[in-house]
């Protein structure tokens, strides 16, 4: 946040830090702060190494932790700048050490007079409180003096709102802007015009993405200017230890059939991360508008984070994948209530000979095909995945359709090449008739939030895949769902 204020006005940020920072040294066994003491001012190492210590009597710890050496560039007890904290651990230092305290309240006086700033102060400070009090097992460990889960720079600014996520992204705009004047700028030959040209349209669509709020565009701690997309997936497991997969998706038409625009993909159930949302209340979406279940009735084991990173090549710039995998567990085999249709006719010769129109396949999908079908020749032959049961549910305009399978089925269909396979089991389920489950079925029943009306339907067929890489493409498919 500091780097933002100080591209937007570093004479301002000039004055504030000489009214909010002040420096010094440590000597060898010094202590910079002590577990329990109200916590007054965050820090920044500059120079040495200190050692930070958390005891089970003064801090939620099982045990006596590891001595854990903080080294050098690094921010210790920012949560003290944006709530009420009380240090959790004890930090000494191991070396003659160079520190700036940044003192709280001297650093909300300074800001006080400059609006624009000060807004962008508030809102952050808002989103890292949130996180200082939902930070709890199991989802994530409880914060420290070092550590708050999800209050990196990237994390928080996906939860901001519009308008200050407009006036962040600008000013990263004209970074990029700046780094490449030429776009501005004439080219000198046909080849040379044309190259810029094209730079320049990525750059002005990238600008006007920004502007009207649909892409997020940062400046990192690093320099590097990157668009940000943070994605929460939901990775379900039942009692047999298979996962719930997403095998396809469909919105209403002008025609108002809701299965003439039916989209197959194999992926996780997940959602793009909203503004002001915590990771928590879009795993709480998710489970409401995409699964029409109660989040209490999944017990959530823990929240995985990866990061990926892909060149958008529309834009000109990097692409930032925050991927938050929610590992759930549920008591049954059935996920939702609903309604059934009779096993697909589709034989594996037909999904073979759509499977093999594709020129991708390669071998190890291949040998995985035979496996399935069981190396028959006969038409009657099926898939092993092809009997499992396919949910649909519905909520307004969109229907998704999911299938427990076991994790080799979900890589397999996940592989290029899998996609004439999918199509073709997916294009086989949608022309079947559904009708409502018998009473007294093995589908159990659940209690439907009644103000998502009737969601739920039934299917008995394949599985399905998920085309493109398997990172950005997950995390695109999930992002495209919202």
């Amino acid at each position: 946040m500091f780097r933002l204020f100080i591209s937007i006005d570093e004479g301002i940020m000039q004055q504030v830090c000489n009214e909010s920072v002040s420096s010094r040294c440590l000597m060898p066994k010094d202590d910079l702060f002590i577990s329990g003491t109200h916590a007054l001012d965050a820090f920044f190492l500059d120079e040495g190494k200190l050692n930070y210590l958390q005891d089970p009597d003064t801090s939620p710890v099982e045990e006596l932790s590891s001595r854990r050496v903080v080294p050098g560039s690094a921010m210790i007890a920012e949560a003290a700048l944006w709530s009420q904290w009380i240090h959790v651990g004890t930090a000494e230092s191991l070396v003659c050490s160079k520190v700036h305290t940044i003192h709280a309240d001297n650093l909300v006086n300074a800001l006080q007079p400059h609006a624009h700033l000060m807004k962008i102060a508030a809102e952050y400070a808002q989103q890292f409180h949130k996180r200082v009090v939902s930070a709890k097992p199991p989802h994530v460990p409880w914060p420290n003096d070092l550590e708050v889960p999800y209050t990196d720079y990237c994390n928080l600014v996906v939860s901001m709102s519009q308008g200050v996520q407009v006036t962040i992204g600008m000013d990263a705009w004209w970074h990029f802007a700046e780094a490449h004047h030429h776009l501005l700028m004439g080219g000198f030959g046909s080849a040379i015009s044309r190259t810029v040209s094209s730079e320049a349209r990525a750059a002005d669509k990238l600008r006007q993405e920004i502007e009207s709020g649909r892409s997020l565009v940062v400046v990192t701690g690093s320099g590097s200017i990157i668009r940000v997309a943070s994605i929460v997936l939901l990775k379900v497991t039942n009692e047999e230890g298979k996962i719930l997969a997403q095998v396809g998706s469909t919105s209403q038409d002008e025609s108002n059939d809701l299965w003439k625009q039916v989209k197959a993909e194999c992926q996780l159930p997940g959602a793009k991360q909203d503004r002001d949302e915590l990771v928590s209340d879009t795993i709480t979406r998710i489970c409401r508008t995409r699964l029409d279940k109660d989040p209490e009735t999944l017990m959530i084991r823990e929240v995985l984070s990866e990061t990926t990173e892909s060149q958008s090549k529309g834009y000109g710039v990097q692409t930032r994948y925050l991927r938050q995998i929610a590992r759930a567990e549920i008591h049954s085999n059935n996920l939702v209530p609903g309604m059934s249709v009779t096993r697909s006719s589709v034989t594996s010769m037909e999904l073979k000979d759509a499977f093999n129109s594709s020129t991708s396949m390669d071998k190890s999908a291949s040998r995985r095909f035979s496996k399935h079908s069981g190396g028959s020749s006969s038409s009657t032959a099926t898939y092993g995945f092809m009997d499992t049961d396919i949910f649909v549910v519905e909520y307004q305009d969109r229907r998704f359709l999911y299938a427990w399978m076991e994790q080799e089925d979900f890589d397999f269909l996940q592989k290029p090449g899998a996609e004439n396979l999918l199509r073709a089991w997916i294009g086989e389920v949608a022309s079947n008739d559904w009708q409502p489950a018998a009473p007294g079925s093995h589908m159990g029943s659940y209690p439907l939030d009644d103000s998502l009306g009737p969601s739920t339907m039934f299917a008995t067929a394949p599985a399905a895949d998920q085309m493109g890489e398997m990172a950005p493409a997950m995390s695109s498919s999930a992002a495209d769902a919202t």
